[in-house]
């Protein structure tokens, strides 16, 4: 089934702003009546309307028209396909009450800016968190909603897309590999080990539990299991170290704490990084020791892990009230930050003071110490030396932007979700991906 999705050369900043988060067991009452019951799916197009930049833009920015694709229910679970090196791709999974769920897989056409999209039935439930394997293009996970014996508890399973050449409209069946079992409370996230990609973290809100997959996929164990004294804080956002593989992040509340999952000891800790929840967490994939925060005080916080007193820096950018729920690092270019906020915003930062260079040495010579050192010898260049800025405010969505993600294929390519259900396909400024570059 291939579909145009509306190209949307720019969208009005929307007047009603909505609240932030909801709990799975709470906020039944936030999904609105569903539109007309579906047997084959047809996407939503949305019209080119006008918009104004955002009142913090700092310059006149070249921005490519985004494409938009509309789901036909509610959504907040986005991520991009990691094995996929060839295809700019993304799985999408949708929130419904009355209707079977579904996972969309939309692969982007850069020639022809086209989105097809392939469905799948998800009747398991609603679809609260998905995670696409590292390393087969064909595997993800989700964490979903299924009320059980009068009980709503988020659960866990492991799923194949079979294979969807022309299917001409069909909404098709995944094949159910396992089960995530063994947990006592609702699963919060689920995360794919990027060095060991056969390990998947599993975190309730209670315990982190490490699983191990065969090299198929297909089946899997628990490995270890971490129980933290959560006492009256509970697990939420999770996220691996980029860089060894072994310690694993997790949001409690306020703080951030981690462990080292090779020996299930505690690795560091970050208390009260936030005055509100934390909602997001990840890690410079340049700089082993830097992570960045999101949370429901709307700000997006910068850490040196063994230094955790003091933020590196701190970026306010989304408007005052509304909690910024997601926070990721480009894969390729560290400097470039991209947000996602209850505002209906998505920002991307320039946070080029410490990030590293090009070749993966340090920016910023303040910033180095024993363990951080530059990875090359060049010899300074004679150039000004670059400011961290707001590069672009994204306002084609109407409604909070729960998800954001960077493409695995194209590093100046990202795609957003709002609850609405509203797919957002946009790219870097051509002025920020010159500056990159180094070419200006």
């Amino acid at each position: 089934m291939s579909s145009r999705a509306s190209s949307v050369a720019s969208h009005p900043p929307s007047q009603h702003h909505y609240g932030g988060g909801h709990h799975p067991q709470q906020q039944h009452h936030h999904h609105q009546q569903q539109q007309q019951q579906h047997h084959h799916y047809q996407p939503q197009q949305h019209q080119p309307q006008q918009y104004h930049h955002h009142q913090q833009q700092h310059q006149q920015q070249t921005v490519e028209p985004p494409v938009v694709y509309g789901l036909e229910f509610k959504a907040r679970a986005l991520s991009a396909v990691r094995a996929e090196q060839e295809k700019i791709s993304f799985l999408i999974g949708t929130l419904t009450l009355h209707h079977d769920n579904q996972i969309h897989l939309l692969e982007y056409g850069d020639d022809d800016q086209t989105v097809t999209p392939t469905v799948f039935s998800h009747p398991q439930g609603e679809v609260w968190s998905i995670a696409a394997s590292p390393s087969h293009v064909d595997i993800f996970a989700t964490s979903y909603l299924k009320p059980l014996d009068g009980k709503a508890q988020i659960r866990s399973k492991l799923f194949k897309m079979p294979e969807h050449d022309d299917i001409g409209g069909e909404i098709l069946p995944l094949t159910e590999l396992f089960e995530f079992t063994g947990h006592n409370s609702s699963i919060s996230c689920l995360s794919w080990n990027p060095i060991l990609t056969s390990q998947v973290a599993v975190v309730d809100e209670e315990s982190i539990q490490l699983w191990d997959l065969n090299a198929e996929e297909t089946s899997a164990k628990v490995k270890t299991s971490v129980k933290p004294d959560t006492k009256r804080a509970k697990l939420s956002a999770g996220r691996w170290h980029p860089h060894s593989g072994g310690p694993f992040a997790v949001a409690m509340d306020t703080s951030v704490r981690a462990w080292d999952m090779r020996t299930s000891e505690p690795a560091w800790v970050v208390e009260h990084a936030h005055s509100q929840a934390i909602r997001d967490i990840d890690f410079n994939p340049n700089r082993q020791y830097i992570m960045a925060t999101a949370g429901d005080d709307c700000k997006v916080k910068f850490w040196d892990v063994r230094k955790p007193a003091t933020p590196l820096k701190v970026l306010q950018h989304h408007s005052h009230w509304y909690g910024v729920w997601a926070v990721r690092y480009n894969p390729a270019h560290d400097q470039l930050v991209l947000t996602a906020s209850s505002d209906n915003r998505v920002v991307l930062a320039d946070a080029v003071s410490i990030s590293s260079d090009p070749d993966g040495s340090v920016r910023n010579a303040a910033a180095l110490d024993d363990d951080d050192e530059p990875t090359t010898s060049r010899k300074p260049e004679h150039r000004p030396a670059p400011k961290d800025k707001l590069v672009h405010t994204y306002e084609e969505h109407e409604d909070s932007v729960y998800s954001v993600e960077w493409s695995s294929v194209d590093p100046w390519r990202f795609a957003s979700l709002s609850y609405d259900g509203r797919v957002v396909l946009n790219r870097v400024p051509q002025e920020e991906m010159y500056s990159v570059m180094m070419l200006t």
